[in-house]
């Protein structure tokens, strides 16, 4: 017969561990006795906390050789003085904390994880099997006299008799079958032509007659009348273009000195003209004062209609000559943009001489340039007319 015994259902919202968990508290650190989501208990020894008291704590969670570790506040809900624990719950835990607290109770509920001296370790980890039969003959127990000294050594001899006979077998081999000795001999080669790159005469001979020469040896100089005439005009060509280049460069910088002067002027005519906007603008605010003022006085019959449009002509007057210094102020603008970008405005006409004598610059040192690899490659090919030993 079974019987079934019923038990009062715990009344905790939480599992409660013994898992070692470490507290930073006021008064020192100390490893909690057991905790929970909700809160933790420690021994302290003496205490100076009290009811209700909100403290800032820090958890350490020591798993497999690392420390996990945050913070968190917390309240005092019970002090036992007499045997020095208190007692804490959480507050206002964040879901970063609760999620790895909630993680390590439920692995440890489950056996995931247990307690090894003071820290948490996984016993889920894969090890290295170890076979369960015992070794008949190991190593480290057997004894020297056991050895097989003897077959060790004959085996070393074998293999070194071995590699002396085949060293032998190919020396016998190379010396009877692939070599061949002949008491004299003689060596021919083609004759071959050297033709040199340019019409000219030879200038200088190097080498001696008899001389043994090796592949690429210098063997004379031809001197090429067309390519010595070429170098010095390419030369020439070089100093004409560096001359214009120095002639255009001065022009360019008279021209920079003519577009300083010019954007002087501009600034100067531009201050000018914001000047006067600036005094017609205090003028049309006056007039338009004065404008207003009359027609109210007018209308209570204190002055009369002809003055009231007298100040209305003033007023119209006053804001064309207003309307004009801003058209001549923003003109001035415009000029002083366009000095700026190189052009210069003569009159009715835009001049950009200071941008295409820019152009010109920047075009004459790319014919200089053009002019100097020409030079480099008459001087290269004037190079080549030393003619050198095709081989050996």
């Amino acid at each position: 017969m079974i019987k079934v015994r019923r038990e009062r259902p715990s009344q905790r919202l939480h599992h409660r561990v013994n898992a070692p968990i470490i507290i930073d508290m006021p008064g020192g650190t100390f490893e909690a006795e057991d905790w929970s989501l909700g809160g933790f208990r420690v021994q302290m020894g003496g205490t100076e906390l009290h009811l209700s008291e909100v403290i800032s704590v820090g958890i350490r969670i020591p798993f497999q050789g690392f420390e996990i570790g945050f913070e968190i506040d917390a309240e005092v809900r019970r002090v036992f003085e007499d045997v020095g624990t208190v007692a804490c719950s959480f507050i206002d835990v964040q879901d970063r904390e609760r999620e790895i607290m909630e993680l390590f109770v439920e692995e440890l509920v489950r056996g995931s994880v247990t307690v090894v001296g003071d820290i948490m370790v996984r016993i889920d980890t894969p090890v290295t099997p170890v076979s369960t039969k015992a070794d008949p003959n190991p190593a480290e127990e057997v004894p020297l006299y056991r050895w097989p000294i003897k077959q060790i050594v004959l085996t070393t001899l074998y293999m070194i008799a071995g590699i002396l006979v085949v060293g032998y077998a190919y020396t016998v081999f190379t010396a009877n079958f692939l070599r061949m000795e002949v008491s004299s001999a003689m060596v021919t080669a083609p004759i071959e032509a050297i033709l040199a790159t340019a019409d000219g005469k030879i200038e200088q001979v190097i080498v001696k007659t008899g001389e043994e020469l090796l592949i690429n040896t210098a063997l004379f100089v031809i001197e090429s009348a067309k390519v010595e005439e070429r170098i010095e005009m390419a030369k020439i060509k070089v100093n004409r273009e560096t001359m214009e280049l120095v002639a255009r460069q001065k022009t360019l910088a008279s021209e920079r000195s003519k577009s300083i002067d010019y954007r002087t002027m501009m600034l100067t005519k531009l201050e000018q003209a914001s000047a006067k906007v600036r005094a017609l603008e205090r003028q049309l605010t006056l007039a338009q004062t004065r404008v207003s003022r009359l027609h109210k006085l007018q209308q209570d019959g204190l002055t009369t209609r002809t003055k009231v449009e007298t100040a209305r002509s003033e007023y119209a007057v006053i804001k064309g000559r207003f309307e004009e210094a801003l058209a001549e102020k923003r003109e001035s603008q415009m000029f002083l943009e366009s000095v700026k970008e190189g052009r210069v405005v003569d009159g009715n006409k835009i001049n950009t001489r200071l941008l295409d004598l820019q152009a010109e610059v920047d075009l004459a040192w790319d014919r200089i340039m053009l002019a100097k690899d020409e030079l480099m490659a008459l001087q290269r090919h004037k190079e080549r007319l030393t003619l050198a030993a095709p081989s050996n």
